[in-house]
Formats: structure tokens, sequence, C-alpha cells
């Protein structure tokens, strides 16, 4: 292997090529976007950053090439960025109006941080560096941005109303002042346009461009952001032969126009005192909001009023020590998959961590309230008050039961009996508290307490299911009825035998035997 020495050029070359000039993911199914850099070596990177599914982040950067540092601070800068923009460590917090949310640093922050970041460098090298940063808050409908000295930028409905977002600071390495973000609406459909022509156009020039550059946006509203950029390569004077000597650089990004799912649904707020008296208020509060969610059925909104109605008695158990003046704030959160609770409290924080569990053997009579959130929320994040004012934020995360969870169940009356007939392969972890919570229904609407299931359709039990056969039929039992099951297949039996169970439960090939046995 030959050792090969990199002259300058080439060296800066490389590193322009390999940290900077990298293509980001353009297109997501929120939006599209694409870009147009003629003079691919010119003096500006672009980034598309997703610090979260519902948020994309703009980043344009101008650096000096005739520098001989710019590309090393360009690259240092870049990835300064892209550190404060996406933290290892994502916590949640909470605001009034928007509930809780991902802790990420606002455009304004992340720009304030590189700016003090870099300041040193930046004057030890006689640096300015142009930046351009904007966030898309899709559930939100909002973009947030500064520009600090660089190009300009539009925005354009499917009306074709213009708005030339033209707030603009000074680039880096020339202020310390602090710097404040601009904010406009965003709606399906709308295109924004970032553009730059790179000094050496006249005004007049420049002018005429952009001009070109809205004309043919208003007659492409219909094509996605990537068609669009190619149609700008064919039809306008941005090439390599054409009069615009220098670089010029077009950023297209346009949101899709069926952004309706990401939209922010209703959420509910309610205040209690720290009292068992509340409790009554509290579950009706809940089950209301329950009965609301989409994709919700009787035996997830029981759970989910089971897991709040703890946290309310552990708050006023152990933050208020039952003092009935504290305050506790419950809000709800629809969001696409499930439901969010939020209760915050004033009174003594908790560590998590150190909260035992339980003992299951009977001789326990207190202590199971966080473990029965543990069992039936898929997340659960606490943040602890900081100061004797600030509140305690403890959020849980439901998720809606699938179709393929929630097993169907066909019935009839035979002989003043009950017979069940699950519709599903599956008897598991997965489904099998709905599948108690629906077969215990049937039993209170029907009033008879001689039920037959038929297992024809199953195909596979695993402990859960096992488990809950098992409290069926002592819950029958304790009503002086019974359990028989009939229709085992050959898996389902081998399971019984396995465990013994077959001795346990009365087992028959038809229902005709089952219900004969009753007589």
């Amino acid at each position: 292997m030959t050792n090969q020495t990199l002259s300058h050029s080439d060296f800066l070359q490389l590193l322009h090529d390999k940290l900077l000039n990298h293509h980001p993911l353009l297109n997501s199914p929120s939006f599209s976007a694409a870009a147009l850099q003629i003079h691919p070596n010119q003096n500006i990177f672009f980034d598309i950053i997703e610090p979260a599914h519902d948020l994309i982040d703009i980043l344009v950067v101008h650096i000096p090439l005739e520098d001989p540092y710019a590309l090393i601070v360009g690259a240092a800068l870049k990835f300064a960025i892209r550190r404060f923009a996406l933290p290892i460590e994502r916590g949640y917090y909470f605001d009034k109006s928007r509930l809780w949310e991902k802790n990420l640093l606002t455009p304004q922050e992340i720009i304030q941080n590189v700016q003090k970041e870099f300041a040193y460098a930046l004057q030890e090298c006689n640096l300015t560096i142009s930046i351009f940063y904007g966030r898309f808050n899709l559930p939100y409908r909002t973009f947030t941005y500064l520009n600090c000295g660089l190009g300009a930028l539009m925005q354009i409905n499917q009306e074709q109303k213009l708005t030339q977002l033209s707030q603009k600071w000074t680039s880096l390495g020339t202020t310390s002042q602090p710097l404040a973000s601009a904010n406009t609406l965003v709606k399906p459909g709308d295109w924004f346009v970032y553009y730059h022509f790179e000094n050496g156009e006249n005004e007049l020039r420049e002018s005429r461009y952009s001009h070109l550059l809205l004309e043919s946006l208003k007659t492409q509203l219909h094509l996605d952001a990537s068609s669009f950029i190619n149609f700008l390569e064919h039809h306008l004077p941005f090439s390599e032969q054409s009069n615009l000597k220098n670089s010029c650089f077009v950023l297209a990004l346009k949101v899709n126009e069926n952004l309706t799912h990401v939209s922010p649904r209703k959420d509910r707020t309610a205040m209690f005192s720290s009292d068992v008296s509340q409790l009554s208020a509290l579950r009706l509060f809940v089950r209301e909001i329950c009965q609301q969610a989409p994709s919700a059925c009787e035996s997830f909104g029981l759970q989910v009023l089971l897991a709040v109605n703890e946290l309310f008695c552990n708050i006023v158990k152990y933050a208020y020590h039952n003092q009935p003046k504290g305050e506790i704030l419950i809000e709800s959160q629809y969001v696409d998959d499930g439901i969010c609770f939020t209760l915050s409290d004033r009174g003594t924080a908790f560590n998590p961590l150190k909260i035992n569990h339980p003992n299951l053997a009977g001789e326990q009579e207190s202590g199971f309230g966080f473990f029965i959130v543990q069992q039936i929320a898929d997340h659960i994040s606490y943040i602890p008050k900081k100061t004797d004012t600030d509140w305690n934020h403890i959020r849980i995360f439901k998720r809606y039961f699938s179709e393929e969870d929630h097993m169907e169940l066909v019935h009839h009356i035979q002989d003043h009996l009950l017979i069940i007939a699950p519709k599903g392969d599956n008897l598991d972890a997965k489904n099998a508290s709905s599948f108690k919570e629906d077969v215990l229904k049937l039993i209170r609407q029907a009033e008879f307490s001689n039920v037959i299931l038929n297992l024809t359709h199953l195909q596979f039990i695993d402990s859960s299911g096992l488990g809950v056969l098992l409290s069926l039929q002592r819950t029958l039992h304790a009503q002086g009825g019974s359990l028989k099951l009939v229709h085992l297949s050959k898996s389902i039996r081998t399971m019984f035998e396995i465990v013994s169970m077959h001795r346990i439960f009365d087992i028959f090939n038809t229902v005709d035997e089952a219900v004969q046995s009753f007589k």
C-alpha cells in the first residue's frame, strides 16, 4: 500500500465532500424536500434533522471558502448543531398549553448555544459564518426560524398567496447580542423555498432571479419538491452556461396535503383537591375521556381508569400525607395510538427506583397501587419538582388495543346455558385481559352461571390464557355455576395435559355432550 500525500487544496476538498456536502434524507410522510446547488463546491451546505417524528429542522450554513480554517470550523459547527438538536438523552417537559413534549432545545436556544460555543474560535480566526435554522412543528402547524445573515425565504400556499419571511439577524461572529426567532403558521400543501445567490450578482439581477423562482413555483404547485427542483434545472437560467456566473442555492420544501393526521387532538384538564372524596368526580372525568377516545373498548377504559385512580390515591397518601388542601392537576391527551394522562402535584416528591415490588403471597395489605399502574401502562415518566414551589409530574401512556388483540365472541342460549364461541386463533398475554372482561360481561348480561366455551377456533393458549380460564371457572363456581370446555384442538389439549388442567376442567368433544352433562 502506497502512502499518498494530499495537497492542501485536495485536503480541503476531501473535507468538504465527506463532512459538509452530505445529502440528508429529504422525504417523509409529512413533507418532501429537494435542493438545487449550482457549482457543487460552493461554500454553502445544508442539513435536514428530525429531532422527533413530528418535528423537522432545516439548517443552511454559509462559510467563506477562501479562509483555510473555515471548512474545519464549518464541520465542527455542523456537528455541534446536530448535538444540540439531537441530545443523547431525551426527557419530557411540561407546558400548560401543550402538555408533555420531548425535552428538546428550541431553534433559538440551539443557535444561541452555537454562538456561545464558537464565539472565541470565530473571533480568533476572524471568521463570520451565516446560518439559517428553522423548525417545522407539524402537530401545532408552526414554522419557527432564525436567519443569521443568509439568503431569503418565501412561503406560498395553494392559493398562490406569497409571504416573504424577511426577519434577519447579523452573521455569527459579528455580534454577541441575544437572538430572537420568528414564527409563521403552516398549512397542508404550503411551500417554503429558501434561496441564496452568491455575491457578485447585482441587486437588480438577484431580484430578477427571485422573481423567476416565484413565478415558476406558482405554476408548479402540484409537484413535489424533487420534481420542482428538476423543473428549475431544465427551465431556468440556473446552470453552468447561464448568465448566473456565480453559485446559487435553492432549497424547496413542500408540506404534504394530507397532513391532517398529525394535527393535535382536543385535550381536557381538571383540578382536584387532595382528598379521597374526589374519587367519584375523578372517575367520571376519566371515564368520559376514555369513552370519547378513538379505538378504545370498555376493557381499555377500565384499565386506564384503574391506573389513574391508583396514581391519584398515591398522591393523596404519599405526596400530601392525606392533607386535603393540596392541588392535583389532571390532564388528558389523545395521541395517534393511545391516550396519555398527566397528574401534577406540589407535594413531596418520590424516587420511583426506591419503590419495592409488593409481596404477592397474600401477606401484604397495601403497596399494590404503583405495581398495578406498572402492569397497565405501556409507558410511565416522572419528573420531580426542583423547588418547593414547583410541581411533580407523572405521566402514563396506554396504547389502544388493536383489532387482533380484541377477540370476537359469538354466543347463544340453549337450555338455560350460555354457550360462547371465541372467534380467534390465540388466547395469550396480548388479549387475555380483554377476553376475560368480555366473557364476564356476557355472563352478567345473560344472568346465567352455567357456561360452555366452544374452543373450535382456538389454536394456541399460553399461561395468561390458562389463568383467565381458571379465573372464569372460580367466578362461576362462586355463583353456584360451572364452566365446561368443548372442541379443544390437539395442541390445546396437549397444553392442558402438560399442566394437568385436564383434571380441573370438564372437557367434551361436542357442544351436545356438554349440554347433556348439565341434565
